[in-house]
Order: structure tokens, then C-alpha cells, then sequence
């Protein structure tokens, strides 16, 4: 019972996320400390520096009305010591993975295997530095899509970007773009009619993906609850495209295997039978917290165990058994209430 009252440190990759629910944050009866930590094992380049915050809120001592939570101070920013290091990965507390950082890394696994599209791919990135590099293409571009209508460059850190830049290509009316092409003298960008279809089978196949990732990336909801949803209809969406994909057969294959591989505990916690064995690069989802998050979130509840793909008696004793989890968790919340105020 001990270990439910250490402080919980969860994984994070931007400090805006936690900064409005800080703010908006009241603590008015008990004395309440609260540590967010991030440490990812597989740090994102152009991300070498992850702090830790710590929040101390008023004991009931203190005056509710002259205490202000206050993010300005830079103390609170500061990097951890050896010793602040040394005890946040003690193992007098739990951690969470960041579930956004393992999604950008299981998508860019995939994007390797989109081998047979890659003419493709090159003539897109080349009409993006030329939308974004040459006045008089871009000039031309916008006369005939339309004033401020441009191709998005793409981010080395985002994955995400160069689906929207994809997106964006396979979206515009392609007369008008060769007309464009032909007119500055890139004909040699001009797409044949089965790129496109690689390139629209590419973007139908990863925009559940980016859709994933901008949901995880919001910073007004909380989005520990999606994770279970999440993944189960990632997967279940993926094996559904496999009888279907006529050109990036290798691709659908590779993004289940990251996420077989990548999410490894979460899957042996919904009772699912991984198709590979767990990276030893991979963080750990193997908390109870993923799983009675979502049970809790009205917006999922138990009803994306549609997409589980166990049995009716699999699904039902799943359920049961979350609700056991949390209905122990209630209880212990119950006994140390009475011990707080009684």
C-alpha cells in the first residue's frame, strides 16, 4: 500500500501541456505535492534538454487566499541535480511513458518501407522547395490555385509534416499543377497516374496516424486516456488494410510490427498476443494507469473494445477486470480520505 502514495512522475514532452491545468489547478484541503518528470529512453533530436517541475500546493496551515500558484519562476525550470536525478528514477515512484514520442518513432519506422513510391516522394519535396525558393513558381503557382495557396515544408522532427505536404500534392487539382509545371519548364516533376495512386495510398494509410498525433499533441484535454483507443484501432485498421493495399504491402507490415514491438506491455495488458517480441528500445506501457484512464474518460469508455480482437468472453473479461482495478483504487481512496479528515 505504500507504493500507491509515492509521487506519481509522468512522461511528457512539452511543458505548455501541463502549464494551463497548473494554473486552473486548486488545492484547498490537503497538503498535496505533485512531481512531472520526463525521461525518455530514446531522446528526439533537436530535443537534448528534458526538465522537471516540481509543484508544492498549500497544507492546510498555510492561508488558501494568499497562496498563488506561480509558473513564472525559473527555479522550476531548472535541470535535476544528481541527486533529484537519482531519486526520481528510485523505485519509490511509477512513471508513464510518453506515448506522443513512441507514436512519432513507430511512423517513422514505417515511412522507411514506402520504398516503392520513392520517385514519387522526391518529385513532391522537389515542388515544395520550388513553391517555397522561386518567386516566379510561386507567383505562377498561386495564379491558378489561388492567392497564399502553397505546399507546407516539411519538418525534420515532425512526421506529420510531410504527410501534410504529401496530403497537400495529392489534393491539388493536377491539371492545373502541370499546366503550373509546364509553364516554368519542370515538366520532369509531372507525376504519371500511378504515382498518384501511390502517393493517395500513402495518404489514406497514414492519416489515421496523423490524426492520432494530433489528438496526442493537444494541450486543452488530456490525452492519457487515448492511449488504449488509440492503438487498439490503429491496429485493428491496419490488418483491415492489408487484404486491401495493392502498393505498400511492406509498409502496413512494418508499422504492425512497430506497434507490436513498440507497445509490447500495453498489447500483454489487453490480453492481445503481440506478432513480435518487445524492442528493448522501446519505453513501457505495462501500466494499469493506460488502461482505467481510458475506462474513465467518457469519450471511450469501454466502447473502443470493438476493436479488440478477442473474443465477446475475452472482451468481457477484460472489462471486469479494469473495473476491479478500479474499484481498488476507490477503495484505497476511500481509506485515506477517513485517514486525512477523521
Amino acid at each position: 500500500m505504500s507504493d500507491m502514495v509515492a509521487p506519481l512522475r509522468i512522461g511528457f514532452g512539452s511543458r505548455k501541456i501541463w502549464t494551463e491545468h497548473i494554473k486552473n489547478y486548486q488545492c484547498t484541503n490537503f497538503h498535496a505535492f505533485v512531481q512531472i518528470c520526463t525521461f525518455p529512453r530514446e531522446n528526439p533530436p533537436n530535443c537534448p534538454n528534458y526538465n522537471a517541475m516540481c509543484l508544492f500546493f498549500p497544507s492546510p496551515e498555510q492561508d488558501e487566499q494568499s497562496f498563488e500558484p506561480c509558473v513564472d519562476d525559473s527555479s522550476l525550470w531548472r535541470d535535476l541535480s544528481e541527486s533529484e536525478t537519482d531519486d526520481a528514477f528510485s523505485t519509490s515512484g511509477s512513471r508513464l511513458a510518453c506515448f506522443c514520442h513512441s507514436l512519432q518513432l513507430l511512423v517513422r519506422g514505417g515511412l522507411d518501407k514506402f520504398t516503392s513510391c520513392r520517385s514519387a516522394l522526391a518529385k513532391v519535396s522537389k515542388l515544395a522547395n520550388i513553391v517555397h525558393q522561386s518567386a516566379l513558381f510561386r507567383a505562377a503557382f498561386e495564379e491558378h490555385f489561388g492567392q497564399g495557396k502553397s505546399v507546407p515544408a516539411s519538418n525534420d522532427t515532425r512526421w506529420n509534416s510531410v504527410y501534410r505536404q504529401i496530403e497537400a500534392v495529392v489534393e491539388l487539382d493536377q491539371l492545373r499543377l502541370l499546366d503550373v509545371l509546364q509553364e516554368t519548364l519542370h515538366e520532369n516533376l509531372t507525376m504519371n497516374a500511378k504515382e498518384l495512386a501511390q502517393l493517395q495510398e500513402l495518404v489514406s494509410l497514414l492519416a489515421p496516424f496523423a490524426e492520432a498525433t494530433d489528438l496526442t499533441q493537444g494541450d486543452k484535454a488530456i490525452t492519457v486516456s487515448c492511449v488504449v483507443p488509440t492503438i487498439l484501432t490503429l491496429r485493428r485498421l491496419l490488418f483491415e488494410q492489408q487484404r486491401s493495399v495493392v502498393y505498400h504491402r511492406s509498409a502496413v507490415d512494418e508499422l504492425i510490427k512497430q506497434i507490436d514491438s513498440r507497445f509490447y506491455d500495453l498489447l500483454c495488458q489487453l490480453q492481445i498476443a503481440p506478432t513480435q517480441p518487445r524492442s528493448s528500445k522501446s519505453l513501457t506501457f505495462d501500466s494499469d494507469v493506460f488502461l482505467m484512464a481510458a475506462a474513465l474518460d467518457p469519450r471511450y469508455a469501454f466502447h473502443r473494445l470493438i476493436d479488440h480482437p478477442g473474443s465477446q468472453e475475452d472482451k468481457n473479461a477484460l472489462r471486469h477486470q479494469i473495473i476491479g482495478k478500479l474499484l481498488l483504487v476507490f477503495k484505497y481512496c476511500l481509506c485515506l480520505m477517513l485517514l486525512i479528515f477523521c
